[in-house]
């Protein structure tokens, strides 16, 4: 993102993300303040084409961002398929709502916090695609059956939304809970024409069941919400995917940002300016339960620094020490890394604890660290 600001090529880079699909997220309108396709939310066409599509109209307002929900912004929370618990001042955050979902594939930390528990399905055992950087959109078939009462991640969330939508329609004396849960229906699905317009007139409008019989069916879907994916169907994706057109990215809602950045005082003597970085073998959730041979791939979770730097400091490569940055402190192994610049030291992120976003790495903001040996 950096280089292609400074080279004043930023507008042709959408995004580049850390995580996989990470642009398909935002391009199903995952950010509080964009629309399906990362469109404005305040594009009233775009809302009323959605609103007939989905027969309820997304709000003009944007929603409310992790941050903002995790600062009291809400009372209940839905967690699908991330750990925030995995740093200790979340986890205290979350703790402090009335109620908290989270559906996932393992018992995470944030799990162990939950009311309710519903096991997701891994990426091997559900049908679904994924959306490259490229916007090159890839199929990830199932290989194998799911485990236990696990679902996909798409089948729990149209669950819970039909159940959402029996409960708000209790009043509608043409359908009940009770008989809704025996039909396997929508309250609205099997309503006569004339019977649904009158319920509309006093209820106002009626949203889309959640029916979907598959991933095929959401990903139909999908290419009528956001019009990049129109045309994009299962059986035509074949081994290499298919491209959404470039000339879409024209209407994205893109922040631009600025290539320029103030210059960095020098630190002051035994302090080290944190770079955060990902690891391929990162140690994360899917590594501890990995085979015991993929699991000493990932190493313990360490900071590098230069070794002209550990000199100076009279440090040993491989010793163990605390980190400490803003009042929050780490134990850490200590390496020695010709390749990180001198004043700065690097700590993998995603690791277990998440210790160097427990220091402040990824928080887009300088951050100074000192390191004091232990023992």
């Amino acid at each position: 993102n950096n280089l292609a600001n400074l080279l004043g090529q930023g507008d042709k880079l959408a995004y580049v993300g850390r995580e996989a699909n990470s642009q398909g997220c935002r391009d199903m309108g995952l950010l509080p303040d964009t629309l399906p396709g990362q469109l404005p939310i305040g594009d009233a066409a775009v809302r009323d084409r959605l609103g007939k599509l989905w027969g309820v109209q997304p709000p003009a307002e944007p929603g409310q961002s992790l941050a903002q929900m995790l600062a009291g912004g809400v009372k209940g929370l839905l967690v699908a398929g991330l750990d925030p618990a995995a740093e200790p001042a979340t986890a205290q955050a979350l703790q402090g709502l009335d109620f908290l979902v989270v559906q996932d594939l393992f018992l995470t930390e944030t799990a162990r916090l939950a009311d309710v528990v519903l096991p997701a399905c891994s990426f091997a055992e559900a049908d679904g695609t994924y959306t490259n950087l490229e916007r090159r959109v890839q199929r990830g078939p199932e290989g194998i059956q799911p485990v236990g009462q696990s679902r996909p991640d798409w089948a729990i969330v149209a669950a819970l939304a039909e159940k959402w939508q029996a409960i708000e329609s209790k009043g509608d004396s043409t359908w009940s809970p009770e008989a809704g849960q025996a039909q396997g229906a929508a309250p609205t699905a099997n309503m006569p024409d004339w019977k649904r317009k009158k319920r509309k007139a006093r209820h106002g409008p009626t949203a889309k069941p959640w029916n979907y019989p598959n991933a095929q069916a959401v990903l139909e879907e999908i290419g009528k919400a956001a019009l990049a994916y129109a045309g994009i169907r299962w059986e035509t994706l074949g081994e290499a995917g298919v491209q959404w057109p470039s000339a879409a990215m024209a209407r994205i809602a893109r922040k631009p940002e600025s290539g320029e950045s103030a210059p960095l005082a020098a630190p002051e003597p035994g302090s080290f300016y944190l770079v955060g970085g990902g690891l391929l073998w990162d140690g994360g959730a899917i590594m501890q339960h990995a085979a015991e041979q993929v699991r000493g791939l990932a190493p313990q979770p360490f900071i590098a620094l230069n070794p002209a730097d550990l000199a100076a400091l009279k440090l040993a490569d491989g010793g163990a020490v605390v980190v400490s940055a803003s009042g929050r402190s780490v134990s850490l192994i200590l390496k020695a890394d010709a390749s990180v610049q001198p004043g700065t030291a690097w700590a993998p992120v995603g690791q277990p604890g998440l210790p160097a976003e427990a220091l402040g790495a990824g928080r887009g903001e300088p951050v100074l660290v000192k390191l004091q040996v232990t023992g």
